[in-house]
């Protein structure tokens, strides 16, 4: 269960990559200068909206890292969504064995667990009492990789010597978009809860552009929790998929228990 929240958390979010993202510096905190300018400030904003992968249908597998400083761990994930309606997600320890599933729609999140032989079964708010507070259409930004949380209010331009910076914020976050100077590619966002103190940063890497999309995807990620013992996620994306068919099978087997207390 630990591993399936870490995935809907963000992620693309349940845990050896064969490839790491080096040399990637961490923003714990970024200095904001006086003199900015408002107009490029906008620009980058626009950038960062028309950077949105667009689709109908998307799938990929996902092979997520998670390290806590105490456990290391792995897991395989298969993704299947269709946009604004489905998101249909199998994990397994190894490829080939399932362990969990999941489907997500806008009004309910269902998932079983094939080692305890258990079915859960709940309305979408449920996940913001498990800590997951993203709409829908967030959680598959997430997954995709498109700019999340990105608002035109509060927007500044924050001068930097590696990446062309966007500061906005909104009624609970300070969200920092870091742009490759050249491609304009996100690099890194960096979300900070002013309420609770809790820092992520999110790093994006290596893109590929697909036939069937007009802009290239991220395949190489990686999750920095700055504010929480420092655990991190390291995500490879791989058989990446748009605007195909797809069956969300979610079939309950028999015996499993509903909503074990």
């Amino acid at each position: 269960m630990y591993i399936v929240l870490f995935f809907l958390w963000i992620a693309n979010m349940a845990c050896h990559t064969t490839q790491k993202i080096s040399n990637t510096p961490i923003i714990s905190h970024v200095p904001i200068l006086v003199n900015d300018s408002i107009a490029f400030a906008y620009q980058l904003y626009n950038r960062i909206k028309q950077s949105r992968v667009p689709y109908h249908t998307f799938s990929a597998k996902y092979i997520i890292d998670l390290n806590n400083g105490s456990m290391f761990s792995t897991a395989h994930a298969h993704v299947r969504m269709q946009k604004d309606s489905i998101i249909w997600v199998s994990i397994g320890a190894s490829v080939g064995i399932e362990a969990a599933r999941i489907l997500i729609t806008p009004d309910s999140v269902k998932l079983y667990n094939r080692i305890q032989k258990t079915v859960f079964i709940h309305p979408y708010t449920y996940l913001a009492t498990m800590g997951i507070p993203f709409d829908f259409i967030t959680l598959q930004d997430a997954i995709i990789g498109n700019p999340i949380f990105i608002t035109d209010q509060n927007i500044k331009y924050i001068p930097s010597k590696m990446y062309k910076v966007l500061r906005c914020i909104n009624d609970t976050l300070t969200i920092h978009y870091s742009l490759d100077t050249i491609d304009h590619h996100i690099k890194i966002i960096n979300l900070h809860d002013d309420k609770n103190n809790r820092t992520i940063n999110y790093v994006l890497d290596q893109y590929e552009q697909d036939i069937h999309s007009q802009n290239p995807i991220s395949t190489i990620r990686k999750i920095d929790f700055l504010l929480n013992n420092g655990n991190t996620i390291d995500i490879k994306i791989n058989n990446i998929k748009f605007e195909q068919s797809h069956n969300y099978p979610f079939n309950i087997p028999d015996g499993y228990t509903i909503n074990p207390q």
